[in-house]
């Protein structure tokens, strides 16, 4: 099928898919018609190919796997020239397969088995209890709980809607029963699950590692270890407006304040002990923590985790049944199929991009741009929130951070620092329509209306962006612990050697005689002198004991000279400085 043939085509389906879409309205549905001509006639071919494919998968309700495979595809057989014959897609299947190689990808589903097997227990539920009785103390302590206990669950689950369903069917009755508005608890539970993919272990994390590998070298346990200040930050800004939403309360008095009591919170601590030591485990197990090296890999620390997990629900808690067990398994197997699938597809997307040259486009425009660090970085973020609005993080970082990784290195930025701002900013995207998978969860867990739950989580962004603006400008709080780690300071970024303005050498000399400046050779090389010939050793060795006779020459002619003239030695060959050398060593052997 020819371009041509497939735009019109394009156009018709376009045309008679968003018909029947707008069906119910008139005004819709000539709007539609509108946009789509219109970008038949003033976009290029290639371009309406891929635009139009988009917009009729998505009137199509497809699934993101179809959409991303389609995409590949139409872009692969209509965009670029060399696949138009079936053999040619072997490379792509190649690609596909060099996933093989991913070692890392098989953390995904361990660390996947393991948040099921501990959601199955009754984790939740000792989670919350601790946070209660660490935080509970303080004005809006029941707020700030539900906080903590979302950061300590997301640590054990790594997924943010499972954190949602395990900490706010809990917190979420408890905290209307105790007099809190109920728009915001909902907003309160609904973003502080969010944090589940920015404290460690992070799927995400996982997965960004292995699609920016071969631009910029990552590591997965640095992106962990990364992640712990970046969390620890935004869950604290969430708790102090927790602590101030409590404190403005009708019913407040600092009087009635009681102090925390140390009993509890280590009851509290001790029941639910083994849960909280798994992020501790994965952690201390990669980093040299409870020793001079790591344990083992992050591979192997997400095995560890899933026998741990295992472990402590049947055999400590007593709360994991062994028939409820292949369920489980069968769930996480479902997760991770639809994630490879979804992994493998933008592989191939990915591929077109590359093969296109479009991120070295991209870097070529933004260096015509002359953007700087700082300025890159907030076009970044604006970028990625509009992203994360419209696609999940899994996909978004799949389809954008290949693209996005080279251009970052052209700034010279960190690609941990990189990674997390990726992380927060998607992050945040899980709160914010159309696509925000929290708030769907949150208004089928608490019976809301989807509006409702946008309304509630609002306050929150702008919270969780102010934490975004600090960890983006502030880049020691995304990489300091891991530079600690490494031996080196936590403020300061490894600094390349600089030179004092000041110095001598670095003002302008003189070129040595018979060194040819800029002009001369850019003359050359266009033609307008004759370049010199490469000379041999031997005739620049000949050529510069001619021109030492002729100097000898010219000092014994020289009669106003009345100092005798030490003539300059003759250089000498290879053969004869050896020959001197070996002499000279033989004459020092016999003097010893």
């Amino acid at each position: 099928m020819s371009l041509d043939v497939f735009k019109l085509l394009l156009l018709a389906l376009l045309v008679v898919v968003g018909g029947f879409c707008f069906s119910r309205k008139k005004a819709g549905s000539l709007i539609w018609v509108a946009v789509a001509v219109s970008l038949f006639l003033f976009v290029s071919a290639k371009a309406f190919v891929v635009i139009g494919t988009i917009l009729l998968l998505m009137l199509l309700s497809t699934p993101l796997f179809v959409t991303i495979g389609l995409l590949s595809i139409a872009c692969f057989y209509f965009v670029a020239n060399e696949y138009q014959e079936f053999w040619s897609y072997e490379l792509i299947i190649e690609k596909i397969f060099s996933l093989t190689d991913k070692n890392v990808l098989l953390a995904i589903p361990y660390f996947v088995i393991a948040g099921s097997m501990m959601t199955a227990g009754g984790i939740a539920r000792r989670v919350v209890s601790f946070a209660d009785a660490l935080v509970g103390w303080l004005p809006g302590g029941l707020a700030a709980a539900a906080v903590l206990s979302c950061m300590f669950f997301a640590a054990i689950s790594g997924s943010s809607p499972v954190t949602v369903i395990a900490i706010g069917s809990i917190m979420l009755p408890a905290l209307v029963k105790a007099g809190y508005d109920e728009k915001f608890s909902v907003g309160l539970v609904t973003s502080a699950g969010s944090l589940g993919i920015l404290i460690p272990p992070s799927i995400p994390m996982i997965i960004y590692a292995i699609v920016v590998s071969g631009t910029m070298a990552t590591n997965v346990a640095d992106l962990f270890i990364a992640g712990l200040l970046p969390g620890f930050l935004i869950g604290g800004i969430l708790v102090g407006y927790s602590v101030y939403q409590g404190i403005i309360r009708p019913d407040f008095s600092f009087s009635s304040l009681k102090p925390p009591s140390l009993k509890l919170i280590s009851k509290r601590f001790l029941d639910g002990f083994w849960a909280l030591l798994l992020p501790v485990i994965v952690l201390g197990g990669i980093y040299p923590i409870f020793g001079p090296t790591g344990f083992f890999t992050p591979t192997e620390a997400a095995a560890v985790s899933a026998v741990y997990a295992f472990v402590v629900e049947k055999f400590i808690h007593r709360e994991l049944e062994l028939k409820k067990l292949p369920p489980l398994l069968v769930d996480s197997t479902i997760v991770m199929g639809s994630l490879l699938i979804i992994m493998n597809l933008s592989f191939a997307l990915n591929h077109f991009l590359v093969d296109q040259q479009i991120p070295d486009a991209a870097v070529k425009w933004l260096t015509k741009l002359e953007l700087t660090e700082v300025t890159f970085l907030l076009v970044l973020n604006v970028f990625l929130l509009l992203v994360g609005a419209f696609m999940d993080i899994i996909s978004a970082i799949l389809v954008i951070a290949p693209l996005v990784a080279p251009i970052a290195a052209s700034f010279g930025i960190d690609p941990i620092h990189l990674g997390i701002i990726f992380v927060v900013n998607l992050e945040i995207g899980y709160l914010t329509p159309p696509i925000g998978l929290n708030l769907f969860v949150s208004a089928s867990l608490f019976q809301k209306s989807i509006g409702f739950v946008i309304r509630s989580v609002g306050i929150f962004i702008l919270l969780m962006l102010g934490g975004l603006m600090i960890i983006t400008w502030y880049e020691p709080t995304s990489v300091g612990l891991v530079r600690m780690v490494r031996g080196e300071s936590f403020f300061e970024r490894p600094s390349k050697a600089v030179v004092d303005p000041e110095s001598e050498e670095d003002e302008p000399q003189a070129a040595p005689e018979g060194v040819k400046s800029i002009e001369e050779l850019m003359k050359e090389a266009d033609g307008e002198s004759e370049p010199p010939k490469v000379k041999s050793i031997e005739e620049l060795m000949r050529e510069a004991n001619e021109a030492d006779e002729d100097e000898d020459e010219d000092d014994e002619d020289d009669e106003d000279d009345d100092a005798p003239t030490k003539a300059a030695p003759r250089v000498k060959s290879i053969e004869e400085l050896m020959r001197e050398a070996n002499t000279s060593s033989s004459a020092q052997e016999s003097e010893d």
